[in-house]
């Protein structure tokens, strides 16, 4: 089926879904030059995409997904600004909706349909407490028309510090019996926390190393974090890796998983076993061949 059918379709069905919504009237799914974007009102929305790796073999495991929002002057927007536009709880879910389709589509492109990894997709928090019930119902509809399935894909709980775990469990609950998995993004390197993220049916948390760098972060705590996360089986994914530094870093930190500007995972190899970096992924893999790096 030619992909501009599948995004015609798509368009008709996000208005159709969502009749209330105001932005729907002034947003669309765009294929332009091989490549897809999409267009709100005079903002241009283009999705891109950052490597997940499995750092124990350097294995490409997920796609991340990010915007770049431009308005029409060229300038680049924060993301933030498009649910500024938003006013009601039917603007935020149809906004919400419209960007994870987006990234989906830009993912079926990207990888012409054959993608095994997973794709990662931000959910807003405002979407969280918009939608009463049937957490991802309407997204599994929507994933089937570009031939994905729930469990292909990651969605991401920006919960802050996590603190607010419990007003959400419904909508954890419904994503994770419907097969999706789930990362829950935290602030800091809350001990606390994990337990009960792991009863709600989170997977996998993470926490962004440049961020961590900005503030004044305990590093002692980072590791009991990480070796904690494993204990219960929760996977740990170090975000904003830029520099050999914070690959070396996140290393001695014991996180299992890396995202950033590593553009390959022949690159990430060459950062692995160069100094520091190579020592411990020797030490580990001599010591304990059947665990990831740093565990």
């Amino acid at each position: 089926m030619p992909l501009t059918f599948v995004i015609e379709q798509l368009n008709q069905q996000l208005k159709t879904l969502h009749p209330s919504a105001a932005l729907s009237r002034h947003a669309s799914l765009e294929y332009e030059d091989q490549a897809i974007h999409a267009q709100l009102g005079k903002l241009r929305l283009t999705p891109v995409q950052s490597s997940v790796f499995r750092i124990a073999n350097a294995q490409r495991v997920a796609s991340d997904s990010h915007l770049l929002v431009t308005g029409s002057s060229g300038r680049q927007q924060p993301v933030e600004v498009l649910y500024l536009q938003a006013w009601d709880a039917e603007d935020v879910i149809f906004l919400d909706r419209f960007l994870r389709t987006l990234h989906a589509l830009h993912h079926v492109n990207q990888q012409h349909q054959g993608a095994t990894e997973q794709l990662i997709l931000d959910v807003h928090a405002r979407h969280l407490s918009a939608v009463p019930t049937g957490h991802g119902q309407v997204f599994e509809g929507l994933l089937s028309s570009l031939g994905l399935t729930p469990e292909q894909i990651i969605l991401r709980l920006n919960l802050l510090a996590c603190d607010d775990c419990s007003g959400i469990e419904q909508a954890i609950s419904s994503f994770a019996a419907r097969g999706y998995s789930l990362l829950a993004a935290c602030e800091q390197a809350n001990l606390s926390q994990l337990s009960q993220l792991k009863d709600l049916g989170v997977q996998q948390v993470s926490l962004n190393l440049q961020y961590l760098q900005l503030v004044d972060t305990d590093w002692t705590l980072v590791r009991k974090w990480t070796k904690a996360a494993g204990y219960l089986d929760l996977e740990t994914l170090a975000e904003g890796v830029l520099t050999t530094g914070d690959l070396n870093l996140l290393l001695d930190l014991g996180f299992q998983l890396v995202s950033g500007s590593l553009l390959s995972s022949g690159e990430l190899e060459q950062l692995i076993t160069a100094g520091k970096a190579g020592r411990l992924f020797a030490q580990n893999r001599r010591l304990h061949p059947e665990m990831g790096l740093g565990l």
